[in-house]
């Protein structure tokens, strides 16, 4: 101290209590800086505590639903079946997503990360970009699957109403047939007539056995009863009348209506199987991220 004061009092020429209270002063000056300086940096790291923990509340409540909706996602993968009648969608609402529309990356990322005592490495930094992005990602998916589920049932609707109107213009052509043929005798009919006759007894027995079946309203039971054995009663039938031939074109143009519903029900539940499997992977995310920073602060605190 001696040596800075007697430094001072020669460098500018002055005498001893000049030097002093010029020496005092910088003291002074030096130490308002250092503790204004720590105190802003406790103030600092205080806020980004505050900050990241509020963040990380809101990202345990979002996990919250993105469980229940993994459920979700799992059970409509289940339930989909084109014979359910009244198909809904399952769904829970993510609270708090729509408070992160106001949090930039640079701000989120600040909370979690400093050049000076928080975290660092390429992990964390990692762990930082990848909480970020599923936000984003979850964003995205809330709004498109209930797209997807209404897209779904329109298409269903659709091909619903060909269905219906293979299955009924199939009915009326074998109900004016009948009516034509009801007075026929069978010693008069030449041998084409009679090979139609038996086929249309043939179809008789799958039309009584369909009508008689309990879940006949079911598309499936109505594919595999009704329509599979009337397709291949008419390629076996050697018959060259109107009827079988037209009974084709309704027969295929029904089954043509369900093959889609299938596959458009079979795309559907690979893609909620996607999104459960996807939201997994962010749920997995959240939590390590949790850890990995509670274990930070913890291992911080215990330093201090």
């Amino acid at each position: 101290m001696k040596d800075l004061l007697e430094a001072i009092k020669v460098f500018l020429n002055i005498d001893d209590n000049t030097a002093a209270t010029i020496l005092i002063t910088l003291s002074v000056l030096i130490l308002g800086y250092i503790i204004n300086g720590f105190v802003a940096f406790i103030k600092s790291i205080i806020s980004k505590y505050r900050n990241g923990s509020n963040i990380l509340n809101l990202i345990s409540e979002i996990n919250k639903s993105v469980s229940e909706q993994i459920k979700n996602f799992t059970k409509m993968s289940q339930e989909l079946d084109i014979d359910v009648i009244g198909l809904l969608l399952r769904s829970v609402t993510i609270n708090h997503l729509s408070t992160f529309k106001e949090i930039t990356y640079k701000e989120f990322k600040s909370s979690f990360v400093s050049d000076l005592i928080f975290w660092r490495n390429r992990r964390e930094l990692s762990l930082v970009n990848d909480v970020y992005k599923s936000i984003d990602y979850l964003r995205d998916i809330e709004v498109r699957y209930p797209q997807d589920f209404k897209e779904y049932i329109s298409s269903l609707n659709k091909y619903e109403s060909e269905w219906d109107s293979s299955l009924e213009s199939l009915r009326k052509l074998y109900d004016e047939v009948k009516i034509i043929t009801t007075g026929w005798d069978i010693r008069n009919l030449n041998d084409e007539q009679q090979s139609f006759v038996g086929f249309l007894k043939a179809a008789d027995v799958i039309w009584y056995e369909w009508q008689e079946h309990e879940e006949r309203l079911k598309f499936s039971v109505t594919k595999d009863i009704l329509l599979d054995p009337l397709l291949q009663l008419c390629r076996d039938n050697d018959s060259k009348n109107d009827t079988r031939l037209r009974s084709f074109d309704f027969i295929l143009g029904a089954i043509y209506a369900y093959n889609n519903m299938q596959q458009r029900t079979q795309a559907i539940i690979g893609q909620y199987i996607s999104y459960g499997n996807n939201y997994d992977v962010v749920a997995s995310r959240f939590i390590n991220f949790k850890n990995s920073y509670n274990n930070f602060i913890t291992k911080l605190i215990s330093s201090l």
